[in-house]
């Protein structure tokens, strides 16, 4: 374990790892105990530190149930209690909202699989369903069935979220997932899946390979979820490759604590030969294991771009403002190449970027932005 002390972001980390894993690593309990009932950890930083990852619900059920809340004052663990009932309530509602939409498809004879949050609830892979936090339900299917879903859910009252500029629509047929669809009764939105991940992110995780072993889930007829394997292998990629954590050299915790839950199911050595990017993949089950003290009982690797890959994402918890100065960079030279350097460069070749371009210079609202940025 590296030196946890060297800034509030490191200490905050890695406590968020300790409390996630007392289930499985009762030592941890100890040590916790100890570190807040002195104040080494500072609640008011713990706490917003754990909201902001979206973890909030699950780190206070953890620690509520392992009894380290006495501490607590009083008023702040009423607030917790709610927000954790608060977000048991969300769930049952998304829940309900499910059912919902699988009447939807199984009127078109569509049976859904569903996909990383949603079928984590479905499943029931968290000791309490208030700890998982959902922005969205995504399931997949067959592409012969695609538009039929997407109709037959418009027709139920759902429509497109968020609304686009002119010219912004991008075109279905050759997209990940069809436009996300929202309905004024649920809480999240929905997103039609006829492509698990984008093909740059691996062209070898087709959806094919999904529903050729997807499970059925006991009690609801016709609904289904990736195997496990599968579960991990897309979380894997969806979070690290897809949304280029790997390159920003960080972690969502909600994204952790999901790789801890599912890694009870399925080891990572054994999705490994399912991962194209296979480094990416060692770095972080190397990561999450560093992260919530699992050490070895989790991942270990010899691999040096995983164990370089472990040592630069501490380093940026240790060092926050020097990583910031790092992202700023980063996502100003991706933002001037994919937003303007490629596009120029297509729109000498390509109809369809000189389209693009010519649809946001003749937009008023495009012009008023960038007079604004």
């Amino acid at each position: 374990m590296f030196n946890v002390r060297c800034s509030p972001l490191a200490t905050c980390h890695y406590t968020v790892g300790r409390c996630l894993t007392l289930d499985t690593i009762p030592a941890h309990r100890e040590s916790l105990a100890q570190s807040l009932a002195t104040g080494a950890v500072p609640l008011d930083a713990l706490l917003p530190f754990c909201d902001r990852h979206l973890v909030l619900p699950a780190v206070y059920y953890s620690l509520k149930t392992h009894g380290l809340t006495p501490s607590f004052p009083p008023a702040l663990c009423e607030h917790l209690d709610q927000l954790l009932e608060a977000s048991r309530a969300r769930n049952r509602h998304i829940l309900q909202q499910i059912d919902a939409v699988n009447a939807v498809l199984h009127a078109q004879d569509i049976a859904p699989t569903y996909l990383k949050g949603a079928a984590h609830l479905l499943q029931g892979l968290y000791p309490d369903p208030g700890e998982r936090i959902l922005h969205d339900i995504d399931f997949l299917i067959p592409q012969a069935q695609y538009h039929t879903a997407a109709q037959a859910l418009i027709d139920a009252g759902y429509t497109e979220f968020p609304k686009l500029l002119p010219g912004q629509r991008t075109d279905p047929n050759t997209t990940q997932h069809y436009p996300a669809l929202q309905h004024p009764d649920f809480p999240v939105a929905i997103e039609i899946h006829r492509l698990p991940v984008a093909p740059q992110s691996d062209a070898h995780f087709t959806a094919e390979t999904i529903l050729s072993q997807k499970q059925p889930l006991p009690g609801i007829p016709n609904v289904f979820v990736p195997s496990p394997a599968h579960q991990l292998i897309h979380h894997v990629i969806h979070s690290q490759i897809a949304n280029k954590a790997y390159r920003k050299k960080m972690c969502s915790w909600r994204d952790l604590y999901d790789c801890y839950r599912l890694t009870q199911h399925v080891a990572p050595r054994d999705v490994l030969p399912g991962i194209q990017k296979k480094d990416q993949a060692e770095a972080y089950f190397l990561f999450a294991a560093q992260s919530l003290g699992c050490g070895d009982a989790l991942y270990s690797t010899h691999n040096r771009v995983a164990q370089r890959y472990g040592r630069r994402a501490d380093r940026a918890l240790r060092h926050p403002r020097r990583h910031r100065y790092y992202l700023t960079c980063l996502n100003l030279c991706d933002l001037l190449w994919r937003s303007y350097l490629k596009r120029i460069l297509q729109a000498c070749y390509k109809k369809s970027a000189r389209d693009y371009i010519r649809v946001r210079i003749t937009n008023p609202r495009w012009r008023q932005q960038h007079r604004q940025t």
